[in-house]
């Protein structure tokens, strides 16, 4: 600790976190798929922190958000310093941020529903409701593609006379992609 004065005692005062990132562009997925995970993170802002992580929430059908563990606290500790080797603080000592802190992750997805450019905001309320962040998603669905199979893709009838019908055949034609 330092020789001058009365000691500086890390403090937790509440500042607002930061959320990286705040928005983030799934790009095209086909209608119907879900897109890999994507982690956004809230950290402790600025030196010393504390807060709280209530609630994420989002109203979109095409996103979803998976956040565990709520409430979720989110800290940073930091307190006045020496420089390493030294046994009297300098005129102005250093402002160190020690080992103890805390961020939160949760997940987000995209699943298109219908075809087209969708967007949501994902809220998340910190410290009671008392403070609000938003991260704003983004995605394109792509139509699922047609694809007509035919089986089997060849008949042979063998010999038939003429103006006679051949035995039949059945021929099974069906789409095999995601759209009608």
């Amino acid at each position: 600790a330092c020789q001058q004065g009365d000691p500086m005692l890390s403090s937790t005062e509440e500042k607002l976190v930061l959320v990286n990132p705040t928005t983030y562009d799934f790009g095209s997925l086909q209608v119907g798929q879900t897109s890999a995970a994507f982690t956004v993170t809230i950290s402790p802002s600025g030196l010393s922190s504390s807060d709280t992580g209530d609630s994420i929430t989002e109203s979109c059908p095409d996103f979803s958000v998976n956040a565990p563990n709520l409430p979720a606290y989110v800290y940073r500790t930091c307190e006045t310093c020496c420089l390493t080797g030294d046994q009297i603080c300098p005129q102005q000592a250093l402002t160190c941020c020690i080992g103890d802190s805390q961020s939160y992750s949760f997940q987000t997805f995209f699943t298109p529903t219908v075809a087209g450019a969708s967007s949501c905001v994902v809220t998340i309320s910190l410290n009671g409701g008392a403070t609000t962040k938003t991260v704003t998603l983004s995605g394109t669905g792509t139509p699922p593609p047609v694809h007509i199979v035919v089986n089997p893709s060849s008949v042979n009838f063998g010999d038939v006379r003429r103006n006679n019908d051949s035995t039949a055949v059945g021929i099974t034609v069906s789409n095999t992609g995601g759209a009608t």
